[in-house]
């Protein structure tokens, strides 16, 4: 592959570096002209060393002193692959260029290596503020929370977050967000989902009042409705995630015992079945 190629495929990059960036370090976060993320090639747990420059491509960890000049080296530095390997990746993934086909198979392996993530419950509170509260949608561009739902133990404990992100065409999205380490003990902030069984949002509350009546309705929003409405505060409100059709997927042993009154909306697909269904499992 000749240097046309290479600057072609660099040019191309660029252009799409939000894209690219969002599926290589989906943790990171802008600081102006500054994309800023944990670096996965090395146990690192704190951002703001490690950053790429959204405008040249270049990047740096003032950490290790390991730097480029443009997103195909940042590639095969993030994946472990020699420039050609990563410039072959970068174009079949931009879908430029009549390059042959990349060999996969190191690229497959090695991804799924770093992909095996696992959330850490419950969170250090120090790693609170590190939580990233935007995210990039592959067809709405990024997006920032619009509300962030914390989830906690019974002693109060951070286990992960649901955020609710609302988009220009009125559509909405919902979340979450685990703080994981992979295989190599590399710790940071993910959107991924808790493992299953996932728990429930106001286990605290649960636990802060365990002679109460438990009010169960759908969603992180209506949860905290009804926590703050003055007539409802002879109950405590929970919910689970991920909505009516991911209710056998919630640990529902802390209900075990409770009065519970299911509130549903009407409106929501599958409502109808419910509360029977939760009776069964309470």
């Amino acid at each position: 592959m000749d240097k046309l190629d290479f600057e072609t495929v660099k040019s191309a990059a660029l252009a799409h570096a939000d894209g690219l960036l969002a599926e290589w370090l989906p943790s990171g976060r802008y600081d102006r002209h500054e994309y800023v993320a944990l670096n996965p090639t090395r146990a690192d747990k704190h951002a703001g060393s490690f950053r790429i420059n959204v405008r040249k491509g270049s990047w740096a960890d003032f950490a290790t002193d390991d730097k480029g000049g443009d997103l195909v080296s940042l590639y095969a530095y993030l994946f472990g692959v020699s420039q050609g390997e990563a410039c072959r990746a970068v174009a079949e993934r931009l879908r430029i260029g009549n390059f042959p086909a990349a060999d996969k198979q190191a690229f497959t392996a090695t991804k799924k290596a770093r992909n095996t993530w696992t959330p850490i419950l419950p969170v250090d509170e120090r790693y609170l503020a590190s939580m990233p509260t935007s995210h990039h949608f592959k067809d709405k561009g990024r997006q920032n929370a619009e509300r962030v739902s914390l989830y906690r133990d019974a002693q109060g404990r951070v286990l992960g977050a649901v955020m609710r992100f609302r988009h220009a065409d009125g559509s909405k999205d919902d979340m979450p967000c685990t703080f994981c380490r992979d295989q190599h003990g590399n710790m940071m902030w993910r959107f991924r989902g808790f493992d299953e069984p996932r728990p429930l949002y106001g286990l605290e509350a649960l636990a802060a009042k365990p002679d109460a009546p438990v009010l169960l309705v759908e969603g992180e929003k209506c949860k905290d409705a009804a926590a703050a409405c003055a007539d409802l505060s002879d109950y405590v409100a929970v919910s689970w995630a991920g909505g009516s059709n991911a209710w056998k997927k919630t640990d529902w042993q802390p209900l075990a015992g409770r009065r519970v009154v299911c509130w549903y909306r009407t409106a929501t697909a599958n409502a109808a079945n419910l509360p029977k269904k939760m009776k069964r499992r309470v």
